[in-house]
């Protein structure tokens, strides 16, 4: 028979140890999270990066196997959203302020869950960021739809993003600030 002080002491060390389980998954999901945010990150830049342009890419925003990231190169600026694919992510497409708003994300092909997650995760990050910075990244006009293969030639020029013009498709001016 079990006294009451031994089934004391069970009880405590079986709550420690669940206390360390939740907190250990805990900590290797904010690890995965962080990756997944490098991750992100990394993509953009391995595509956009140049030495006579550095690419500043914050904040990401990661919900499942969709991020949207915001940059900033140049003085010009926007927003990604990445799709996790089996080789990592890619950048689907560039735009401005709709990568912010949960009906944009939705037309886009997301589905309203994520959408609303991803669309409040936005909003958290950009809180914390200078309004400066924000307005920068909605300055990007219209959208481009990129699909992992980088921005197309004709708007990818030696002095970075240069503007096209609207095809009338959910296509904008690349990286322009609207006037």
């Amino acid at each position: 028979m079990v006294r009451p002080a031994q089934l004391k002491r069970k009880l405590v060390h079986l709550a420690l140890v669940l206390a360390m389980l939740i907190g250990g998954a805990g900590i290797i999901a904010a690890r995965a999270q962080e990756s997944d945010i490098a991750a992100a990150q990394a993509a953009l830049i391995r595509e956009f990066d140049r030495p006579e342009a550095r690419l500043e890419v914050v904040p990401v925003v990661v919900v499942g196997d969709v991020a949207v990231a915001g940059w900033r190169q140049e003085g010009r600026g926007g927003r990604a959203l990445l799709r996790r694919k089996s080789a990592g992510w890619i950048i689907a497409l560039c735009a401005g302020d709709a990568l912010r708003k949960e009906d944009s994300l939705i037309r886009m092909g997301l589905l309203p869950g994520v959408a609303a997650e991803l669309a409040r995760g936005v909003a958290r990050e950009e809180a914390r960021l200078p309004r400066e910075h924000v307005a920068t990244l909605d300055s990007f006009d219209g959208e481009i739809v990129i699909d992992g293969g980088g921005h197309p030639p004709a708007r990818h020029g030696p002095a970075g993003h240069t503007p096209a013009t609207n095809t009338g498709h959910g296509h904008g001016s690349g990286h322009a600030p609207k006037p």
